[in-house]
């Protein structure tokens, strides 16, 4: 039972680091936004990425499954702790062309993804700006398979987590759901 016990504490533990770490990137995003906005019309809006601490890129929203979570770069064991991670050697967060990928796990932040629909808009924001994806597909692959991060001339964004959702253990399947960007109306 201690062991069963152990568990939950270290399950809890990084579930209040996650949740924490979640608010705070958030407010920092939110923040570095706002001043770029306010500063946009007298300095030009500059902005580094560097202004960013652990990797921060920006913010996914999923208003269908009320989903909003924070992106980091890379998808080691402590960036999908902090968020979900962009993919390496994806097209980076934010491009209007190629294909970027983000994973996330599927116990985790992207536990919602079983609820999501075809047509369904996903939201990409960075402190340059938000743009509006498009589900287009939604399909389970083997592990193996990285062909849906394949690039592209076009705007996509993959999000790819474990499949089936309540299996215990390493999951055996990834389950893809694959979005194309929408033009932008002019303002």
């Amino acid at each position: 039972m201690l062991l069963g016990s152990a568990a939950i504490a270290v399950y809890a533990g990084a579930m209040s680091y996650s949740g924490i770490y979640q608010a705070q990137a958030s407010r920092t995003f939110d923040r570095i936004v706002d001043e770029r906005v306010s500063t946009a019309s007298t300095a030009g809006g500059a902005f580094s990425r560097e202004e960013f601490a652990d990797g921060l890129l920006g913010r996914i929203r999923i208003p269908s499954i009320g989903m909003s979570v924070m992106v980091v770069e890379g998808t080691q064991s402590s960036a999908l702790l902090r968020g979900v991670g962009h993919i390496e050697g994806t097209a980076p967060l934010g491009w209007t062309g190629g294909n970027v990928g983000i994973a996330g796990h599927r116990d985790s932040y992207f536990r919602g993804l079983q609820h999501i629909g075809k047509h369904d808009s996903i939201f990409v924001d960075t402190p340059e700006g938000s743009h509006e994806y498009r589900v287009e597909e939604i399909r389970v692959v083997g592990p193996s398979d990285t062909s849906v991060l394949a690039g592209s001339s076009e705007g996509l964004l993959t999000l790819v987590t474990c499949y089936p959702f309540g299996y215990v253990g390493p999951a055996p399947k990834r389950f893809i759901v694959r979005a194309s960007l929408q033009p932008t109306s002019p303002a």
